[in-house]
């Protein structure tokens, strides 16, 4: 009884968990929509103090259908290649090498996706309302690049015709280069010109300074 009343416990921090975060709106089960379902993920950790009982809700992003609810889903990445030459070439010139994390890189859902309420939380006298999701899935990636990739280039970067994922700059005689992986980046050049470009960023993103790459 102890170990399910963990289980239960863990259930519910991580539903109140996805009700905090906005994560869907409850409405009306729209005529002809097709409704992803969901289910549970239970975790036992051990961190060699102590047991920790974690549950974890997720879609089954399996079921969109291509076309309806999602279509395009690839996003580039930066390659390691790419990244090794980056780097060198900051090693050569003494550059500066700051990394930034894009905090809400994935909100981004243009698509209108539907879940089934969760198992265990249906809400009393809604038991026939979905939950519209306020988050994207399969496509995330995608959408996320292709907003960076316009403001990128409305601050006046180019995009690497040899590697999607690596953008540049010449501000007067210096070169700005910005790798890309997922949602996070790296500002190469002065100090100067990191700082205005993390700036402009940071006008129209939410993003986190992680600090100075060595």
């Amino acid at each position: 009884m102890v170990i399910q009343h963990k289980w239960l416990e863990a259930t519910k921090e991580e539903f109140l968990a996805q009700l905090k975060n906005d994560t869907w709106v409850l409405v009306p089960r729209p005529k002809r929509a097709h409704v992803l379902k969901n289910k549970w993920l239970w975790v036992l950790k051990d961190n060699g103090k102590r047991l920790r009982f974690q549950a974890r809700l997720v879609v089954l992003g399996c079921l969109q259908i291509w076309g309806l609810e999602f279509d395009d889903t690839f996003a580039p990445v930066v390659r390691f290649e790419t990244l090794r030459f980056v780097l060198l070439h900051a090693g050569m010139t003494r550059a500066v090498v700051k990394q930034y994390d894009f905090v809400t890189a994935f909100l981004n859902a243009p698509k209108v996706i539907f879940m089934e309420q969760p198992e265990g939380h249906v809400k009393r006298g809604y038991e026939d309302w979905v939950c519209q999701l306020q988050r994207s899935l399969r496509q995330s990636p995608r959408i996320w690049n292709s907003v960076l990739h316009l403001a990128l280039v409305e601050f006046g970067f180019r995009r690497c015709l040899k590697d999607e994922a690596l953008y540049w700059i010449w501000v007067e005689t210096r070169l700005v280069l910005l790798p890309i992986y997922a949602d996070d980046i790296l500002l190469i050049g002065c100090e100067h010109d990191v700082d205005f470009f993390a700036d402009k960023l940071k006008a129209r993103f939410q993003i986190k300074e992680l600090g100075t790459v060595n």
